[in-house]
């Protein structure tokens, strides 16, 4: 093959790699016109046309939880919530996979056409096989690059992708507390007065009814046998999704709420960012030991726990979560909310 062609095959491929390595999304985000849309950073990235749709792109290695409308001469900066699904980008796992055999491929049509093993009789197969190797080793090389860049992105490497359509709050109003002065006061109970007889120097004593309620007692609301209801309240902490023993996945705003159902089950539902980890709470089990430490089981996957110290500090353990046909880890370390 002619030396300037395998040049500019060189060429192509470099700035195909330069311009594939980083990849983005384009969202369509509606709102009222002339509202302006800005980052969490506070920059300006669109203003809403006569339309009521902007078009806003998002670079795949940047995570935005939520962007801010903002009306011109307001002070107010309205966050609203951009909204995701989880997304697994199998095509590119899948071609970044196929992309090494096709560079093998390429470069074993090269060698054979410089051993001129194509065509002998009349190297008639020669120039095909080292001018399609090349393409094809190229093709491979470049591919497998691009791929790996763009899935060690944020968004690929976390696997989720934005909705295409998104829209603002700006239908919420603000307002100021008014403090009108009204002071709240706690009405105790009246004290009944103890009867009294006085002794024979004249000094006050206290009769038998006295007596009597000194050796009154108080009824507390704790059972110490309800076990559901000692660990029940709102656990708040930090999270992460493994894989095989790797880690895909990192949260550092997850609850655990955990709601009583009777004494010894209660019903267990995890929350990261504010949204629902599972389609449906789970119901566990629960049993304490002697040290003060509940242990609670999932009912039909034993090997799920979770277990609460006795200073309300929690370790969750779920090893058996299904994300789209894949079976993930989830741990949880958390602190009961006061």
């Amino acid at each position: 093959m002619p030396k300037n062609i395998i040049k500019f095959l060189s060429l192509a491929a470099a700035i195909l790699l330069f311009h594939s390595c980083t990849t983005s999304q384009t969202i369509s985000i509606a709102g009222t016109p002339g509202t302006e849309i800005y980052t969490p950073d506070k920059d300006k990235i669109a203003v809403i046309p006569a339309t009521g749709k902007a078009k806003v792109r998002i670079p795949g290695d940047v995570y935005y939880a939520y962007f801010m409308s903002h009306q011109v001469g307001s002070n107010e900066f309205v966050p609203f919530a951009l909204d995701f699904n989880r997304c697994n980008y199998a095509g590119k796992r899948a071609a970044r996979i196929l992309s090494y055999p096709a560079a093998a491929l390429g470069a074993i049509m090269v060698g054979l056409g410089a051993a001129n093993t194509a065509g002998e009789e009349d190297g008639s197969l020669r120039g095909p096989f080292i001018g399609g190797g090349t393409i094809i080793t190229a093709a491979g090389i470049t591919g497998a690059i691009a791929l790996h860049k763009q899935l060690k992105q944020t968004q690929l490497r976390y696997r989720y992708k934005y909705l295409s359509s998104q829209s603002t709050n700006e239908d919420f109003t603000f307002t100021h507390p008014i403090d009108n002065g009204f002071i709240r006061t706690v009405k105790n109970e009246p004290q009944r007065s103890e009867t009294q007889v006085e002794n024979s120097e004249g000094t006050p004593a206290a009769t038998s009814t006295a007596a009597r309620r000194r050796g009154k007692t108080s009824t507390a609301t704790r059972n110490l046998r309800d076990n559901g209801k000692q660990v029940a309240g709102t656990y708040v902490g930090t999270g992460r999704l493994l894989l095989n023993g790797e880690e895909v996945e990192s949260y550092t705003d997850i609850k655990v709420v955990v709601k009583r159902i009777d004494e010894n089950n209660v019903l267990v539902e995890v929350y990261e960012s504010g949204e629902a980890f599972f389609n449906t709470g789970d119901k566990y089990s629960i049993k304490k030991a002697s040290s003060g430490k509940f242990t609670l089981s999932l009912k039909g996957i034993p090997s799920a726990t979770i277990t609460i110290s006795k200073n309300k500090n929690m370790v969750y353990l779920h090893p058996k979560v299904n994300i789209e046909g894949e079976i993930y880890t989830l741990e949880i370390k958390a602190s009961l909310q006061e």
